[in-house]
């Protein structure tokens, strides 16, 4: 391969994986543990819920049962993308924390016959099971990226399982849900040679997306919960102008949204300023 083709395929391997994180986060939470970061992932507290269809496997932290709180990562990704909101010690004396890897993600997977990835409703589905089986309350969502945009579809689609939202960077507006450039070069059969399999899935993953967001935006205004946002305006991968779309849809109540702008942060928030979401959690559980 000459030195043309190597960087133009690293340049699209970079851009599909930016949603899996950094590798090293800023943390400025000062309740979190390593510690407890630590023997959370040398010996984390796994549960799999399996049927006929499915097995999702999650990761909780139980000191508590009252206030559950599902986190549901973006693409690609596991539940290690809020291991340090599972690290944070305050909030695991009073609310019960559950991070799930999404179908397909992790140690989650489809079962039986099925197409060759699960489509947007499928994990929307695959979630909404798993929080019956973890909980008999109604759950707060956190989501971070593409585990945003499917966050208000479970809300809408199963509003008895969720109590509120905290979208973190994600894109809930069709009008933004569309692949861009690089997703669509990364379905060039000559491309995805050199791409690993999760990045070629989690392009599949935002191919369905705007579908997805075109399904809720009609039922936003049924919402009745709060829904906290939080988004950097510096993000490269989430057009900040999604926020507006949450305004709008919740104009007649703005009692129940809270909007957070970082105006020097980018994407990474749940790896770069978890005291936020943490925040969050603490006020919406409030």
């Amino acid at each position: 391969m000459n030195n043309f083709k190597f960087s133009f395929i690293s340049i699209i391997t970079f851009l599909l994986a930016s949603c899996g994180g950094p590798q090293h986060g800023k943390l400025l939470d000062p309740d979190y543990s390593e510690e407890s970061l630590l023997k959370l992932q040398s010996n984390p507290i796994s549960t799999s819920i399996e049927n006929n269809k499915v097995k999702l496997h999650f990761v909780d932290i139980k000191d508590v049962t009252s206030h559950p709180v599902v986190m549901i990562h973006g693409t690609p990704g596991s539940w290690s993308t809020f291991a340090y909101v599972l690290g944070n010690t305050k909030l695991q004396k009073t609310n019960h924390l559950i991070s799930v890897d999404r179908l397909d993600w992790g140690e989650s997977k489809s079962i039986g016959k099925q197409i060759n990835y699960p489509n947007f409703n499928d994990q929307v589905d695959a979630i909404s099971h798993m929080i019956r089986q973890a909980t008999d309350q109604p759950v707060i969502l956190v989501g971070h990226s593409l585990g945003a945009s499917m966050a208000p579809n479970i809300a809408i689609k199963y509003p008895e399982l969720v109590k509120g939202m905290i979208l973190v960077a994600g894109t809930v507006d069709p009008k933004f849900g569309g692949p861009r450039w690089y997703n669509r070069v990364a379905r060039w059969k000559v491309v995805q040679w050199f791409l690993p399999d999760n990045l070629i899935k989690s392009n599949k993953e935002i191919y369905q997306m705007k579908p997805g967001l075109k399904d809720a935006e009609p039922h936003w205004e049924a919402l009745n919960i709060p829904v906290t946002v939080i988004q950097g305006l510096k993000d490269k991968l989430v057009n900040p102008k999604n926020v507006a779309f949450v305004e709008k849809k919740y104009a007649n109540k703005a009692d129940l949204l809270k909007m957070i702008k970082l105006p020097k942060s980018g994407h990474f928030i749940p790896w770069e300023h978890t005291e936020e979401i943490v925040k969050a959690i603490q006020a919406m559980s409030e």
